[in-house]
């Protein structure tokens, strides 16, 4: 699946996004997050913003509670491509009392199980073995109960270090190899290599049969599906029990860039593949997806249309039945703009401005369902409409000031999870033209005819969209000669002649330009059809300018010449609301001369003047532009007419 941005990159899929939110009913995660805080405990649930940190910490009357914590500092010897760790020569020395106080806080936390995890520490002899396998015996002296997994560094093959941490009282023993064998030169430290991943995974099994080995592959980055069976049969034969498949996920814009989004029918495939090589446990994507599709493609919508969307539930387990409390759908409107004003009352201390969001308009929730049961493979669908207001709504609009955006929202949740929400934009254009349907003259029925049973009268009923469409229609066909003359200082050196001044997006503004050449030349003219935003609330504020289309002409030696500026349909017509007014103008620039052109010699040649002394005259045409048809903006529109996520 390719969902590129303007930089190449690619954008995260929605099934992907989960949000991470606190309740207070979260007790184990409160206490988690508050007593790490207080002993400055790093843990790779915060630092890599988990979104299963909810489900993790809080845990459940079925899963245990379980954290993950990260030994022996936040600075690496390695610099892998995908890691976002902080890398570093000469790290700090280790703190000794670390495994002491990591026990005696991990234990007053009530976790289940709990993960160590550390950066590679390439400096140290024995490359931190030592320091884990400390940290894992006090855990157990401390709370023997607690079952101990550990991802631990390659140790750079050592195979008193590997013996060191196996021995050490842990259940599982864990070891990414990453990747591929194809990319991990391209993906790891040239430290890390493939094969020696694997021994460590291996003798840690010789060494203690008793342990849990486990690995982890990350997908995405252009690995073939030959490849990645290649590998999940090279961990097996080295006795590796559990295997995580995990998407990658760009960190920053300086690490590796993501290849390709695996979907969940994808993950599917494998957990099938990885059952069959024997893997006992074989962790992989979601289960629930959430499909929420627009009916009409594009996503464009008028004010005072309905929105339709369709919601589509699929079970992708092969196995298990799902449940899901309830679903349900609203459309949203919402403002943000730069209050600086706000900013500085609320953070004295900061020079950057805050960005206020608040909704502006918010429809009734529509419920589409209470408490259902989903087969494995099993599809079920739900529709849902909503009614976008005609009046006193603004447009889709990204300005300066202020930006409107719309969209539809589809929230969902499975019984004792937390709740997951996806949004879909939309594209609202504001009509501008009173669209109240006039009345129908109908003459009078014969009254044999309204005796009859079989007769039946009809009015027809338009749509909101027909309806504006006609009366923009009719509007923008409406021709007057205009001319307008353009002078400096007494002199006309300009012509204008247009034939109407209101249009709608996606037309041409054609006009023609005349130059009488009465003493004044016009050397070159620059036409732009732009937007002008202007603050209502803060007249100090100034216009902000946005060019849409424009047109340059070299007009030296022209009387006449014609322009065309095409109206995108990816703009926005004008509008107006308490806060800004948007408005369309035709900016005209004109370079201007009073000297001659031509130089004049003795023996009857003409040439071009060398030096000439200029001036730019400006001026605007303010123009009304009203809405396109929305299914014509929807064929031009960037927006998606569909989302999916996961529950």
């Amino acid at each position: 699946m390719d969902l590129r941005t303007t930089d190449g990159r690619l954008r995260l899929p929605e099934w992907l996004k989960r949000d991470v939110k606190m309740t207070e009913k979260d007790v184990n995660r409160q206490k988690l997050a508050k007593q790490l805080k207080g002993l400055k405990l790093s843990t790779v649930c915060q630092e890599a913003r988990c979104p299963n940190i909810g489900e993790c910490w809080g845990g459940g009357p079925e899963t245990p509670s379980t954290a993950t914590i990260m030994l022996m500092g936040d600075s690496c010897t390695r610099g892998c491509r995908f890691c976002s760790v902080k890398t570093a020569k000469r790290p700090p020395p280790l703190d000794p009392d670390e495994p002491k106080n990591t026990a005696i806080a991990i234990s007053s936390w009530g976790v289940d199980y709990i993960v160590l995890t550390s950066v590679d520490r390439d400096d140290l002899p024995d490359g931190g073995a030592s320091h884990i396998a400390l940290t894992v015996e006090h855990l157990k002296r401390e709370c023997p109960h607690i079952l101990v997994e550990c991802l631990v560094p390659d140790f750079a093959g050592n195979t008193q270090s590997i013996q060191r941490v196996a021995n050490s009282g842990l259940e599982v023993f864990a070891h990414n190899i990453e990747t591929v064998e194809r990319l991990t030169s391209f993906v790891r430290d040239p430290r890390a290599k493939y094969n020696q991943s694997l021994h460590v995974l291996e003798f840690a099994k010789e060494e203690n049969p008793l342990l849990v080995t486990k690995s982890s592959i990350m997908l995405g980055l252009g690995e073939e599906d030959e490849e990645i069976e290649q590998a999940m049969k090279d961990l097996r034969l080295v006795g590796v029990e559990a295997l995580t498949l995990g998407q990658y996920i760009q960190p920053t814009k300086r690490h590796m860039a993501v290849k390709n989004w695996i979907t969940p029918q994808k993950f599917d495939e494998w957990k099938i593949r990885g059952d069959q090589m024997g893997f006992l446990f074989f962790i992989f994507g979601m289960s629930i997806e959430v499909i929420m599709e627009l009916r009409r493609k594009g996503g464009c919508f008028l004010t005072g249309e309905d929105v339709e969307v369709e919601v589509t539930f699929k079970n992708t387990h092969q196995e298990l039945p799902k449940s899901i409390a309830w679903s349900c759908v609203q459309l949203f409107c919402e403002a943000s703009s730069l209050n600086d004003k706000e900013s500085v009352k609320r953070q004295r201390l900061k020079t950057s401005f805050t960005k206020a969001k608040n909704a502006i308009f918010a429809s009734d929730p529509t419920l589409l369902f209470c408490d259902i049961i989903i087969n494995p493979g099993e599809v079920k669908k739900f529709e849902a409409k909503h009614l976008i207001p005609l009046l006193d709504v603004p447009p889709s609009f990204k300005g300066h000031y202020k930006k409107y955006f719309w969209y539809i929202s589809c929230a969902a949740q499975q019984p004792e999870s937390p709740l997951k929400m996806s949004q879909l934009p939309i594209k609202v254009l504001n009509i501008g033209v009173d669209v109240e349907e006039p009345p129908i003259e109908v003459e009078e029925t014969p009254k044999e005819l309204l005796d009859c049973q079989d007769f039946k009268l009809e009015l027809p009923r338009l749509s909101i969209v027909e309806i504006a469409m006609a009366k923009i229609q009719e509007i923008c066909s409406s021709r007057k000669r205009r001319l307008y003359e353009i002078g400096n200082s007494g002199t006309i050196f300009a012509r204008i002649t247009m034939l109407k001044n209101t249009f709608k997006l996606g037309d041409d503004v054609i006009g023609r330009l005349d130059f009488p050449r009465d003493g004044i030349n016009c050397l070159q003219t620059l036409i732009i059809a732009e937007t002008v935003e202007t603050n209502l609330l803060d007249d100090s504020k100034p216009e902000n300018f946005c060019s849409h289309c424009k047109e340059h002409s070299i007009t030296a030696f022209m009387e006449q010449t014609y322009f065309k500026l095409a109206l995108p349909m990816t703009a926005v017509p004008c509008f107006t609301t308490e806060f800004v007014k948007v408005r369309w103008r035709i900016h005209f620039q004109f370079v201007i001369t009073r000297d001659k052109l031509m130089s004049s010699f003795k023996n009857g040649q003409s040439s071009l003047a060398d030096n000439l002394n200029i001036e730019t005259v400006k001026w605007n045409l303010p123009i009304n532009v009203l809405t396109c048809s929305p299914f014509n903006a929807s064929l031009v529109c960037s927006n998606s007419d569909s989302t999916t996520f996961v529950i």
